[in-house]
């Protein structure tokens, strides 16, 4: 019950289902004459025990959702990777190895990502890497370096512009936009 408590759920709701869909079946087939409308309204009863079995498998054979054992997609390890690397990237460079490491410690725990710290942290130096390369990036001054968040003061921080062309050959080919001029 503690591993799969929809399962004992699922199991509990079919047995009250079950005794539900027996009384149904009593009505329809009993001896007494059934008036027109009580006998609709029984074929309705077992329509509703029909769909309710059908809830209750579908809840037996599903998982909670989260917890040990529960693994997201792909695409939401991306996700989490990703924001974390672009905070990392807009703290202060002094001090991001010791943000990689720490942050990686906590991304390898199962209710994370799962996996190794150390494999983590490496992953985790290597994008970092190719978001300091990133054109599209190049234009977050780190948070240490900001001035007072003024529009005056926002205005002051150092843009950079990429072309279409740029872009288009970053988005082809990451490793050599940045010599496309």
């Amino acid at each position: 019950i503690q591993e799969k408590p929809l399962r004992a759920t699922g199991y509990g709701y079919m047995l009250a289902t079950a005794f539900h869909g027996v009384g149904t079946v009593r009505k329809y087939f009993q001896k007494d004459p059934i008036d027109h409308v009580i006998r609709k309204t029984i074929v309705g009863r077992g329509v509703f025990v029909v769909a309710n079995v059908v809830s209750e498998v579908l809840l037996t054979v599903s998982s909670k959702g989260h917890g040990n054992g529960v693994k997201p997609d792909a695409s939401v390890d991306k996700t989490v990777m990703a924001a974390t690397l672009e905070t990392i990237l807009r703290s202060d460079p002094a001090k991001q190895d010791e943000l990689v490491n720490r942050l990686a410690g906590y991304l390898a725990s199962q209710d994370v990502l799962g996996g190794k710290a150390d494999e983590i942290a490496a992953d985790m130096r290597v994008q970092l890497q190719n978001l300091k390369n990133n054109p599209w990036v190049k234009h977050h001054a780190p948070a240490a370096t900001l001035p007072a968040t003024t529009a005056a003061a926002l205005n002051e921080v150092p843009r950079t512009q990429v072309s279409a062309v740029q872009h288009n050959a970053h988005m082809a080919h990451p490793q050599l936009a940045t010599q496309v001029q």
